[in-house]
């Protein structure tokens, strides 16, 4: 039997952002059959869905047994944590259980990243849109762009992500540009405020120096991603790209 990678390498998602994995994995859930308690099989397994959508649970069958006239039990094991017996008084009326396919089964505790990581490892092709979810699988992060309450590493992810830094449209060259040219603007600024500021009080000297130092590493790492994303460059996106 095929393993989850396995499965998801077969069927293109290294190939496809996270976000259009899942939804091509929200389609084959929804077209898959649904029961009630009652026709729970052992052996196979169920995502529990309640009727506001909002508690879902995936549950492989184990023994199903009637333990009085009115009162069914099954013991399942969940998908993370140990065997438990649930009740069809709780379940029927409030949702139903979704049979899973064997791709599903399987894909259900596969993370893409990991399936992106395996692309990698066996030579496939990983697209630019990709790539950019992922950026430490395709370059070498310096730890210098590291700050004080982000990893290096999320840095650059948080830098290709529209909705960290309130754009619409993809991380460009000209993007970067404008960045760098408004970088530079700020440091103009705060090297005449802190001309200003020290003389009214010296010791904040460092301070100031400080705040310089932090814009002049901004530019360092925005230098440093430009060069990737232009053409060329791993996390290049050709302008006519959908």
């Amino acid at each position: 039997m095929e393993s989850g990678i396995e499965i998801a390498l077969r069927k293109g998602f290294h190939t496809m952002i996270a976000f259009d994995m899942g939804r091509k994995c929200q389609a084959a859930l929804d077209a898959c059959p649904t029961c009630d308690f009652a026709a729970l099989e052992p052996g196979k397994t169920y995502c529990y869905k309640s009727t506001t959508g909002a508690c879902r649970e995936l549950l492989t069958i184990g023994e199903v047994t009637q333990v009085t006239s009115k009162r069914t039990q099954a013991v399942v094991i969940p998908n993370h944590g140990g065997p438990r017996r649930i009740y069809k008084g709780d379940y029927d009326g409030y949702g139903t259980f979704i049979e899973l396919s064997d791709d599903l089964r399987l894909l259900s505790d596969t993370a893409h990243e990991n399936i992106v990581a395996a692309a990698v490892a066996a030579g496939l092709e990983v697209p630019p849109e990709v790539r950019r979810e992922y950026p430490a699988l395709f370059v070498v992060i310096p730890e210098r762009f590291a700050q004080s309450n982000t990893t290096a590493r999320q840095r650059v992810v948080n830098a290709f992500s529209p909705s960290w830094v309130k754009r619409d449209k993809a991380l460009t060259p000209e993007t970067l540009d404008e960045q760098i040219e408004e970088t530079h603007r700020q440091i103009a600024k705060l090297q005449d405020t802190r001309c200003q500021a020290i003389i009214g009080n010296p010791d904040t000297a460092a301070d100031w120096d400080q705040y310089l130092d932090d814009y002049r590493k901004d530019i360092d790492f925005y230098r440093w991603l430009r060069r990737l994303v232009d053409v060329g460059g791993v996390f290049h996106i050709p302008p006519n790209a959908a």
